[in-house]
């Protein structure tokens, strides 16, 4: 399978309009990519691990403000995968992260990310800009998988026919 050709067929879905379809299927680009930088990491059992762990270091550093505000961290977006592969359903575990209100917003350019706010009672709250999310996801993803072709050889075997 070519990680490549997956990317372009999720870019053309949200550019088609198609964004739950891309969102999903660029949400579970971080567990491919994880698999391929931690191969100790494979299996179901150490999924979240991994999936956390390669969109911290390749993404989620750089979302993070440093102000103290609420941020697409590895925890957020891993949620937000878990909720739409098993439900369909975006959410994410407001109370785990302290976030008092969470959105997924499909609207807007795709270069405005997604912002945090706070209520006028003072809690935290999160918008994510799916279109945003998934060309982040999809970018770094293209980057990662071009730099290092030689770890997805767990994809070998793996055949798509069109």
């Amino acid at each position: 399978m070519d990680l490549q050709k997956l990317i372009n067929e999720i870019k053309l879905c949200a550019q088609n309009d198609c964004y739950t379809v891309a969102l999903l299927s660029a949400l579970a680009l971080p567990d491919l990519c994880g698999q391929a930088e931690y191969p100790e990491l494979r299996g179901e059992k150490h999924a979240g691990e991994r999936y956390k762990k390669w969109y911290q270091e390749y993404l989620g550093q750089y979302e993070d403000s440093g102000e103290g505000m609420p941020y697409p961290s590895a925890d957020v977006v891993y949620d937000l995968r878990c909720s739409l592969m098993h439900s369909l359903i975006p959410e994410v575990k407001t109370e785990k992260r302290n976030l008092a209100d969470f959105k997924l917003a499909v609207d807007g350019s795709w270069m405005n990310g997604g912002s945090a706010f706070r209520g006028s009672n003072g809690n935290r709250g999160l918008t994510i800009n799916a279109k945003n999310l998934i060309w982040k996801l999809c970018r770094v993803a293209s980057y990662y998988y071009k730099d290092n072709k030689d770890k997805f050889d767990f994809l070998s075997n793996v055949e798509i026919a069109y």
